[in-house]
């Protein structure tokens, strides 16, 4: 990582706004602060959709039945990866098949790392699975030197 990189990281960080190097669907919209849930009826089911921004990070859900899709976007570290490991606390109650949404993903830590590990362990022990998608090269690469990516399923 180059001299310019470290300097866009602090800006960022100083900032609390995510870098715009991924497109976020919500960026058009998006102030500082909390998106509501709104319910949306979609065929036989209920879709649930709740978009919500922590830290340096945005955090898109949609709930169909025993599906749980996450979209994320921004950073998952030691300040995001407890909201997110709370959020799948409370949204996977009957949760059989669990998609992540890494497009959006610009950085895992080892937080972010232990979160993920939580959300496979909690999805065998349901037997149910947990499917990301969408990995980006510098979070791959992190996944392929610690060993997540033979752990994980990886979609891309």
């Amino acid at each position: 990582m180059g001299r310019r990189a470290i300097k866009n990281i602090a800006k960022d960080a100083e900032s609390g706004e995510p870098k715009p190097t991924r497109q976020n669907p919500a960026s058009q919209s998006r102030q500082s602060g909390t998106w509501q849930g709104k319910v949306v009826k979609a065929g036989s089911g209920e879709l649930k959709t709740e978009k919500e921004r922590v830290g340096v990070m945005t955090i898109e859900t949609k709930k169909e039945g025993t599906k749980l899709i996450l979209g994320l976007w921004g950073r998952l570290d030691t300040t995001t990866a407890p909201r997110l490991e709370e959020l799948l606390k409370q949204e996977t109650e009957g949760v059989k098949d669990l998609q992540m949404d890494f497009a959006g993903v610009e950085y895992i830590s080892s937080a972010g790392l232990r979160v993920l590990l939580y959300a496979s362990k909690t999805m065998k022990g349901r037997d149910g699975k947990l499917v990301i998608r969408n990995v980006g090269k510098d979070v791959m690469e992190v996944f392929v030197i610690t060993g997540f990516a033979d752990r994980l399923t990886i979609e891309n």
